[in-house]
């Protein structure tokens, strides 16, 4: 095991990393990075806690709901003590030799010998599905890489029970293991180890004991409920569920790239989604290894044994799968949960490494039936044909491995936070500079997007309503969706932008945007103009500009009745305004009205957040089709807004059944399958 981990860490750790290098990572850290600098900031700041609400991007949006912003999974969490750019060069190390480790121990247990099971966990952990990654900067992905042999181990662990005791344990480690891997940032590959999981019990236990074995997984699914009910309804609000075009990023596996499974850098596509999911290359030797069992499989007229042909039946299942079907040339949108059905050979890679190292441990064992001098013979040749796979993966992952130096971080200019001040900045999303997201910025970087921020921008950036990207650049948005947003300047590597030059840099350029809306503001009574959604949304694409003395409601502010679009200007009383946010979870805003009216404020009305007005439950409205408001009477008023997880409560309900359930089933489960040697 030591020797493993070290062979697998040469592969992933530069020397450099030990020096003061990070491990390059695209995704890493353009998203990764400003996420978990964003968590230690308010878990090791004044008043410690784990925010709800992420107010950085898209006018806010829930931050530890959304697993694929803020992780679970408990090798996540020791990088928070991390620098945030050293992370990614921990976890991916961390994720390569539990990978190793995992899939050691599964062949361990199905008979391998040391070489053999060792030649397949480096091979899964260095393979190209793996190693691409590394640059690609998928974090949570190669977190959730491990799951897969972790839990077909710990089934054949249930399997080899054969006391109460150990039944007891066995069964616990695998509802914690399946806890911790439905939490993993990425949801597909939990989704798949899972899958395989569930399926590979009946083939490996007796029923009874697969029947508690499989409440035990579900038990260990129903204890993250109050992590996976909020998910489901994050989910539900986002643009998963609205009619799109399909996704750039939704990628089946290409018959043509079959062959890149056992060839190096066969047919690279141009496409970087296509190439970076349809990397999967686990070495020469892997094809001549299926080449050979299969060759003996037919020549002894004998299927292997359940193990084995449970993993070559998942492996061509999994392979067929991710190839293209009818409905992949479909040109319509479609709802959407799970992207990228090339992602579906994660399966069919392990299964080709573990049958590489079964082939090799053939070999050894045939060496041990030989004469002293055909023994060493055989050896000699297992030795070279084991050190050349090495080498093969070892320089197929090589280019994807890159350390390089952190980016200085000065901090944010005083002169840029003076200019923001409590507005928003719009920044090149995909600039890899410290003080990115350390402002509130209008752009954003996520597959899971609100839907109600997300069609506004679409709107006022003029984009067809069925557009779907995960990546919105507010450099890159016109001025008049600047200015509706808030946003007060603008940083891009640009410098050609329409607007008005604040400071030109050698990499980055500022920009100010004249007269955007106040992140809160105050509209008199007759500045409003009510109207549903759909009005609101041909509101936007008309290309009106923002007004602070006029503000779009939703028609239930109104009762329902529909007031059209007003032309004319509204008598706008001066009003004092002070916005403040003390946490990223709650906004206070105190008002000095003249008259009647409403407070516009510049953040997402996500489900979650209630507002109150001097103390007292107030409605929050949906203004301009994407920010709130509070409707307040004249005078001087202190409004509050408090955003909580949506689902939270009743999930940590159903998290304790589950738990309950659990310490049930392990404490009755010897009497419903008892243990018996040999299982």
């Amino acid at each position: 095991m030591l020797g493993l981990s070290l062979t697998v860490l040469a592969v992933y750790l530069p020397p450099k990393l030990l020096t003061g290098g990070v491990l390059f990572g695209a995704d890493a850290f353009t998203l990764h990075v400003r996420r978990l600098e964003f968590a230690r900031a308010n878990l090791f700041g004044p008043s410690p806690s784990l925010p709800a609400w992420y107010p950085r991007e898209l006018l806010g949006t829930p931050f530890w709901s959304n697993l694929q912003n803020f992780p679970l999974i408990p090798t996540r969490l020791p990088l928070l003590l991390l620098d945030p750019w050293a992370a990614h060069g921990v976890g991916v190390n961390v994720a390569a030799v539990l990978s190793a480790a995992f899939t050691y121990l599964l062949c361990r247990r199905l008979g391998l010998g040391r070489l053999g099971a060792g030649l397949a966990g480096w091979t899964f952990a260095c393979c190209g599905f793996f190693s691409s990654r590394v640059m690609a900067g998928h974090l949570p992905l190669l977190e959730a890489y491990p799951t897969l042999p972790l839990l077909l181990w710990l089934v054949e662990r249930c399997r080899a029970a054969d006391a109460p005791r150990s039944m007891r344990l066995s069964l616990l480690a695998l509802a914690v293991a399946t806890a911790c891997t439905i939490v993993a940032g990425h949801p597909q590959l939990p989704v798949y180890a899972i899958g395989a999981a569930l399926l590979y019990l009946p083939v490996r236990l007796p029923w009874r004991r697969a029947f508690v074995s499989a409440a035990a997984i579900a038990a260990g699914i129903g204890c993250m409920s109050f992590v996976l009910l909020p998910m489901a309804r994050l989910i539900g609000r986002s643009t998963r569920v609205l009619h799109l075009a399909p996704p750039v990023n939704d990628v089946w596996f290409p018959a043509w790239r079959i062959p890149a499974l056992v060839w190096p850098w066969v047919r690279e596509p141009d496409d970087r989604y296509v190439r970076w999911d349809t990397d999967c290359y686990v070495g020469l030797l892997s094809l001549a290894a299926l080449l050979f069992l299969a060759g003996r499989t037919v020549v002894g007229r004998r299927l292997p044994s359940r193990p084995w042909l449970f993993l070559a039946v998942v492996a061509v299942a999994a392979l067929l799968f991710a190839l293209p079907g009818p409905s992949a040339d479909s040109s319509g949108g479609s709802w959407t949960l799970l992207r990228s059905p090339a992602r579906q050979v994660y399966v069919t890679v392990f299964a080709m490494s573990v049958a590489t190292g079964a082939a090799v441990d053939a070999l050894v064992r045939w060496r041990g039936g030989l004469r002293a001098g055909a023994a060493g013979a055989v050896a000699l040749a297992v030795a070279v044909v084991v050190a050349g796979h090495v080498a093969d993966v070892w320089l197929h992952a090589a280019p994807f491995v890159e350390a390089v130096d952190p980016p200085p971080d000065p901090g944010v200019p005083q002169g840029l936070a003076q200019g923001v001040g409590d507005g928003r900045v719009a920044m090149d999303t995909e600039h890899m500079d410290p003080i990115n997201r350390r402002l509130d910025d209008v752009g954003v970087f996520d597959s899971i997007l609100l839907a109600r921020p997300y069609r506004a921008l679409l709107a006022l950036w003029g984009k067809p309503p069925e557009t779907n990207t995960q990546i919105i650049n507010g450099a890159e948005l016109p001025a008049r969706a600047l200015r509706w947003a808030g946003v007060r300047m603008v940083v891009s590597k640009r410098g050609d932008l329409a607007l008005p030059l604040v400071q030109k840099g050698e990499t980055l350029t500022v920009y100010q945007v004249p007269d955007p809306l106040p992140r809160a503001g105050f509209v008199p009574q007759s500045g409003a103009v009510y109207m549903d959604d759909q009005a609101a949304d041909r509101e936007l694409r008309s290309g009106v500009m923002p007004r602070a003395d006029r503000v779009l409601l939703s028609t239930s502010a109104s009762g329902g009745h529909q007031v059209e679009p007003q032309s004319r200007p509204a008598i706008a009383p001066s009003a004092d305004v002070k916005y403040a946010r003390p946490s990223p979870d709650r906004i206070h805003v105190t008002v000095t009205a003249p008259s009647d009216g409403y407070v516009r404020i510049l953040e997402t009305p996500d489900t979650g957040w209630t507002a109150t007005l001097d103390g007292r439950p107030v409605e929050l409205l949906v203004a301009d089709g994407f920010v709130s408001a509070v409707q307040v009477p004249a005078g001087t008023h202190e409004i509050r807004m408090t955003y909580a997880t949506p689902g939270v409560t009743t999930g940590a309900l159903l998290s304790a059944i589950a738990a309950a359930a659990l310490a049930l089933l392990i404490t009755t489960a010897p009497r419903l399958a008892p243990p018996t040697a040999g299982a």
